[in-house]
């Protein structure tokens, strides 16, 4: 039997480290069968490639195992609720954007939180725009749990990488969205300084022609 990757060798890391790099790309490109198929392929090199006898281990400690595949899947079912509370406020966060984007477009005043009723048949039509060719969602519908059961079983089986890289993206995400909103007025009144130094609206004011009197 070839024994290449051997714990401790340079090939057994090389072989834990890409096993890593791909199983966040599965995670980022929710590909749970891709993820799957890596770790078994991960794990029967580590079997028949290595020096690793996971079945054996098994076989000689069935207890052992049973009990840290249960504190797996708690912790993995506690992420899941974390996730998909994260997920939902994602998906509010993203209708509220587009409403005040549309609502900017009209001419409405920043900060305007309800669409006026004589704006919201144009409204509803642009919400049914978004809808999901996938999910038969748009972005206003309430998240159905049916409807992403595949993904979040793939948060809930592959918790350890997810929850790394919902900090390394989504949670540093938040905070920058969080901290960019408690300053954009702050940013707009430095923009509002800075142009009234100009003359810019000096420039672009056409004065109106003076009307002339008839001649009689």
């Amino acid at each position: 039997m070839l024994e290449l990757f051997v714990i401790g060798s340079f090939w057994f890391w090389a072989l834990i480290a890409v096993e890593i790099v791909l199983l966040f790309v599965f995670v980022e490109y929710e590909n749970g069968i891709g993820a799957t198929i890596s770790l078994a392929v991960f794990a029967a090199l580590l079997q028949w490639c290595g020096n690793v006898d996971l079945i054996g281990y098994v076989i000689k400690h069935p207890i052992t195992v049973l009990m840290a595949l249960m504190a797996y899947l708690l912790l993995g079912t506690i992420w899941g609720v974390i996730k998909w509370r994260i997920f939902c406020a994602d998906r509010l966060d993203d209708y509220e954007d587009l409403k005040s984007n549309y609502l900017k477009s009209k001419g409405l005043p920043v900060g305007t939180k309800v669409v006026p009723v004589e704006l919201r048949k144009e409204w509803s039509e642009r919400v049914e725009r978004t809808r999901d060719y996938h999910t038969k969602q748009t972005i206003a519908d309430v998240p159905s749990v049916q409807v992403h059961k595949a993904q979040i079983l793939r948060w809930m089986s592959l918790w350890v990488i997810s929850v790394i890289w919902s900090l390394f993206n989504n949670f540093l995400k938040r905070v920058f969205h969080s901290v960019y909103k408690r300053i954009a007025a702050f940013l707009q009144r430095i923009a509002q300084n800075v142009w009234s130094g100009g003359n810019v609206a000096d420039d672009l004011n056409v004065p109106s022609e003076a009307p002339r009197n008839n001649e009689n």
